[in-house]
């Protein structure tokens, strides 16, 4: 008997990113059987196509690849880095016509595929379009992995803009501006020395444009990057100055709150200490502790 499997295709917005434009699109999918098992930990073979103008149209690229599930059924490639079958990846014209993509798979890690499904490319790339389309790569845009981080805003046509690290950048919370600022100006993430403490502005921003983000950080297939935290108790510290209404000597730092994309002054226990002065965040009458540190750089 046959076996059916099932496919969900869970991001195309992850692409490989470089100085010039990208000649892949990240693909994820997770295996399943008839009975919606997941196909753990097994060799299978896919083969991909491009078809234009329709479903049912003409193929305009295709190629096969040969990789691994994971323990719950998850796998994924780089449309445009396999086995090449029919065409040129960086020939297709993005943009001047519908494009569907056609998933096709092999339990069996060979070549009698199985056809799983077709689904239109309802968004094509920038990257890629924009090289078809002749546009400076040198124009950056927001989610683009570059820089030593990921893109989180532009301005002056994508010539400037802020960049954040792809991680947190400190183990657990850390109490103090002083080490939160140090963890940052020692930063050498992408080989690059001008990281900073965000500003509340430059948190604003990132809490803008969170769901494309983490879509981009979830799915990038790699476990050591991801989106800062967007949920209660996870504070990050900014370089926004403030000072305790009871005591106006006492200047202190506000902290950012992805989860509602508010400064957390007003919930703020003011102190100081040997790491300089710290603000212990409180929230519905939990202390939360002190921030968490994620860097930012500027281009």
């Amino acid at each position: 008997m046959k076996t059916l499997l099932l496919i969900s295709i869970t991001a195309f917005s992850g692409l490989l990113f470089a100085q010039s434009a990208p000649q892949g699109i990240k693909f994820q999918g997770m295996a399943r059987d008839a009975s919606n098992n997941a196909v753990s930990n097994k060799s299978v073979a896919l083969r991909i196509s491009i078809i234009k103008d329709q479903s049912s149209g003409t193929v305009v690229y295709s190629e096969s690849f040969n990789t691994n599930t994971n323990d719950i059924g998850l796998f994924g490639i780089t449309i445009g880095k396999g086995s090449v079958i029919q065409g040129v990846f960086k020939s297709i014209s993005w943009g001047a016509t519908s494009l569907f993509l056609k998933t096709e798979i092999d339990l069996n890690n060979g070549t009698n595929y199985t056809f799983l499904s077709t689904t239109e490319l309802l968004s094509v790339p920038y990257a890629l379009y924009a090289q078809s389309a002749g546009i400076d790569p040198s124009q950056h845009y927001v989610g683009e992995l570059w820089g030593g981080g990921i893109v989180v805003s532009t301005y002056d046509n994508g010539e400037k803009g802020l960049i954040m690290s792809l991680n947190d950048n400190a183990s657990g919370r850390v109490q103090g501006i002083t080490n939160a600022t140090k963890t940052c100006t020692d930063l050498t993430d992408g080989s690059f020395k001008n990281w900073i403490v965000p500003s509340l502005g430059d948190w604003k921003s990132i809490n803008a444009n969170y769901s494309a983000l983490d879509l981009i950080l979830t799915n990038d297939n790699s476990s050591s990057t991801y989106a800062p935290y967007d949920n209660w108790g996870n504070f990050y510290w900014t370089s926004y100055k403030t000072t305790d209404p009871a005591n106006p000597s006492a200047s202190a730092v506000t902290g950012f709150h992805l989860y509602d994309a508010l400064p957390y002054s007003q919930y703020a226990q003011y102190g100081s200490g040997p790491s300089g002065v710290y603000v212990n965040y409180w929230y519905w009458g939990n202390q939360e502790g002190s921030g968490r540190v994620r860097c930012v750089r500027r281009f």
